[in-house]
């Protein structure tokens, strides 16, 4: 934001930014009364304490950061429910066995799957990453700078 002089340039609204120590409704009270020592009616749209203002502006932010952490907690306890399903497997080789059964054409202990799922995962993981760096690779940081 840019805060110009009221003289510098005309505006029918006026907003009037005042810090104090006092009570901020007292204070905003005393500016509504000399206001009106000038102009017999002013339109007073909002009245309020600078943390007020601050906080709703940050509002969406914080509303998208709490969900964010919501989501980010819930991939990490997949994750761990994952991880650990996982350990149990290793313990008892004889359940993959047994679930070969459902598999069709395929070995349940097949290295050609357990190579190449990795494989194909990673490259796709690698090309998703590579294209957005590419393009931020290429933005001078000066411009990006400014832009933000």
């Amino acid at each position: 934001m840019i805060y110009l002089s009221y003289t510098q340039r005309f505006t029918p609204s006026l907003t009037v930014v005042a810090g104090t120590s006092i009570d901020p409704e007292r204070t905003a009270l005393a500016l509504l009364t000399a206001g009106r020592e000038l102009d017999p009616d002013p339109r007073v749209l909002k009245a309020k304490t600078m943390e007020r203002h601050l906080a709703l502006m940050r509002l969406p932010q914080q509303l998208s950061a709490v969900v964010l952490s919501a989501f980010g907690g819930l991939a990490l306890a997949l994750a761990a429910v994952g991880l650990y399903g996982r350990g149990e497997l290793r313990r008892r080789p004889a359940d993959a066995r047994d679930l070969g059964g459902l598999l069709f054409d395929v070995d349940a202990l097949d290295p050609l799957t357990f190579v190449g799922v990795p494989l194909v995962l990673g490259a796709a993981a690698l090309f998703a990453a590579y294209l957005p760096a590419r393009r931020a690779s290429r933005v001078s940081p000066v411009v990006a700078l400014r832009t933000d």
